[in-house]
This record gives structure tokens, C-alpha cells and sequence, in this order.
């Protein structure tokens, strides 16, 4: 028979598509790109379960024109096929990082695509019906630590309801933190353009500076993070953006390049990437003789910030400051070329604020 979709959702920045497929043998969960990333992303599956009995073998023809394979017997709960799956029993759950999926089928979790596979050759899915593994197929045990996270996630979707959400709490939580250091806001806009999650951008009068501080690009771990950092990457899927410009350089300058921050919330979901130490971005708002911004937490050497926590990771606040275009290509040349970069310009006394035109340090 003709595939039968059971399940079609797209994650919330409009970036993957996940779906479900059943024809008369099989059931699979496939995640697309999006055509402007299908070329950086290709398409990642898992098999979920066979619905009539196993080969012995894997069908590598039938798999090379195209048709879902069945799993063969020996790493299969159902040797002889288990029962079609019914629409209404299914849900999906996206990660937080919105590069995976976990699926559901009667409030159970029977497979699982994760957000890292995205990023390997040789992707790895999970699947509760397979007891063997094959080269990227392993079985789903009730100890698999993306099942916890699942679940978690789904607390956390949970919280977001019509009549309670975590987004006042979250708000006043980091701009109460910022304002210890900086003082009573002086502005306040929203920046996440009415679509979920709210972000928020706040301006602040101190000293001899206009500082603009991101409020809620954290709420979401960034993807690619768990790929690169493993165990460690708590301590940098989460994020702010910091801009201080020195008044003399005028309200309207400052509101330029602050525009520009504000531009970049969202990219890392928009983009399937992440933002971190040393990270180049071309930007609009910069002027000549620059050419595009650097990201960079060492550069800041102002008052002590507090701490900032959000769902026990650690928060980073990475301040901005734009960079020439001989500097870009000074830290394109090899891998975290942005860490030596920086180091150079710290040994030219350039830090977090932005204080007009210079020479370029390389």
C-alpha cells in the first residue's frame, strides 16, 4: 500500500520536519531539513517497527530503490510483526535544543532521533522495539539518559500553559541581576517578534556607557553544544548578548549596533548552529573600517556580573564588539582562530566597550 503519514510536526523555529511513516511492513520516523538547510543537513531516519515478519537478512535492494527496509529478525521484539500503529495514539516531543525528536505512542517513548545525530556522519537512532544493535539502529533501554531528558522536556513544555508560564519569573530573575550591576533599566524591547520563546532586549545609562543586555535568549539550550562538549556542555549551551558603546559615540550609533544584537537571538535555532567564545558574525550595523562583530566573554572587564543559571546550566554573557575584516580572516585561518584574536586584542587594551574607530590588531 501507499506510505500512510500518521504524524507531521515542524519544530518551532520552522527548521526540521518530523514525520511518520507507516506502509503495510514497516513504521518509520524521518527528520528533514528544511530546503535551505537540506544541503549542511541531510535527512535522518529510524526504524520503529516491522509489521510483518522479519527476513533474515537486511533487504540492501529494496533499500536501494528507495523503500523503508524491515529490520531483520534477529533485532527484532517482533519477529513476526507487531500491530499498526494508530494515529491518535502518537505524539512528538522536539528537544529543547530543537534538533531532535523523541516519538510517543500511547504516552511511551518507542523512538528516538537524537539532536547530536544531526551532526554525524554516520548517525546513531534509537528505537524500543530493537533488542540487537545494527551500525547506527541500538536498542532503547529503560536506562537510556535521553529518555530522562525527554521527559523533561516535557515538564518543561508542561509549564508553558495559557494561564501560567515561566516567562515573567525567568524576566525578572535576569533583569533584576542586570540592574544590581548596571542600575534601573533605561529602555526595554521585545525581540522575539511575538513568536515563542519571549526575548527580550533592555538598555541601561552607566557610567559613561549605553549597555544593552539580552533577557531570555537562555531559555533554550543552542544546538550543535552536546554534539562538541559531551559532559561538559552545561557550561556552554546557554546564552546572552552584552553591547556597551561609550556615549560620546551617540544614542543613535549605539541604537544601530544594538539592532544588530538583537538580530542575532534567534540565529542559532534559525541557523542549526551556536554561538561562543570567539564567534565571527557578519552584521549589518557595523561600519567600515569594521566589518563584522565578535563575540566574547574575556573581553569584559567591568563591574563583577552575578552568576546566571538557567535549568542548572550556566548562562554566558557574551558582549560584542565589532572587528575589521583583516581580523575575521586573522581568525578563519585555523580552528578557534577567534581565542588568539582576542588575546591580541586584549593586549590592545580593547575590552567590552565599544569607543570608536581603531587600528586593527593583526
Amino acid at each position: 500500500m501507499e506510505p500512510t503519514i500518521l504524524l507531521d510536526s515542524v519544530n518551532p523555529s520552522g527548521t526540521l520536519r518530523a514525520i511518520v511513516e507507516q506502509t503495510d511492513t514497516t513504521v518509520y520516523l524521518y527528520i528533514q531539513p528544511h530546503p535551505d538547510l537540506a544541503e549542511q543537513y541531510p535527512m535522518r531516519s529510524s526504524w520503529v517497527r516491522n509489521l510483518t515478519a522479519a527476513p533474515a537478512e537486511f533487504d540492501y535492494e529494496a533499500m536501494q530503490q528507495g523503500q523503508a527496509p524491515l529490520l531483520p529478525a534477529i533485532h527484532c521484539a517482533h519477529p513476526d510483526g507487531a500491530t499498526p500503529m494508530e494515529e491518535e495514539g502518537l505524539a512528538l516531543v522536539w528537544t529543547e535544543a530543537e534538533d531532535g525528536a523523541s516519538l510517543l505512542y500511547e504516552e511511551e517513548i518507542i523512538a528516538i532521533i537524537p539532536g547530536w545525530s544531526l551532526y554525524m556522519e554516520n548517525p546513531v537512532t534509537y528505537a524500543k522495539d530493537c533488542i540487537a544493535e545494527t551500525n547506527t539502529l541500538f536498542p532503547l533501554t529503560a536506562d537510556n539518559v535521553l529518555i530522562e531528558a525527554t521527559y523533561k522536556t516535557m515538564e518543561l513544555i508542561d509549564q508553558w500553559t495559557e494561564d501560567s508560564s515561566p516567562w515573567p519569573a525567568t524576566q525578572e530573575y535576569i533583569l533584576s541581576s542586570y540592574e544590581k550591576v548596571f542600575g534601573p533599566h533605561h529602555q526595554y524591547f521585545a525581540i522575539d517578534g511575538g513568536t515563542w520563546p519571549p526575548m527580550a532586549l533592555v538598555s541601561f545609562k552607566y557610567e559613561d556607557l549605553y549597555v544593552f543586555l539580552t533577557i531570555g535568549i537562555s531559555q533554550r539550550p543552542m544546538p550543535w553544544v552536546d554534539y562538541l562538549y559531551s559532559d561538559t556542555a552545561t557550561a556552554y549551551r546557554r546564552m546572552e548578548l552584552g553591547l556597551a558603546v561609550q556615549q560620546s559615540l551617540g544614542e543613535a550609533f549605539a541604537m544601530e549596533l544594538a539592532q544588530g544584537i538583537a538580530g542575532l537571538a534567534g540565529m542559532p535555532w534559525r541557523k542549526i548552529s551556536w554561538l561562543g567564545e570567539g564567534h565571527t558574525i557578519s552584521s549589518n550595523a557595523v561600519k567600515p573600517p569594521f566589518e563584522s562583530l565578535i563575540l566574547s566573554s574575556a573581553l569584559y572587564n567591568g563591574p563583577a556580573l552575578p552568576s546566571l543559571e538557567m535549568n542548572g546550566d550556566k548562562v554566558n554573557i557574551y558582549w560584542a564588539q565589532p572587528i575589521t575584516l583583516a581580523e575575521r580572516e586573522f581568525a578563519h585561518k585555523e580552528p578557534n582562530g577567534g581565542y588568539p584574536l582576542i588575546e591580541k586584542m586584549i593586549n590592545a587594551d580593547i575590552n567590552w566597550v565599544i569607543t570608536g574607530n581603531r587600528p586593527s590588531v593583526v
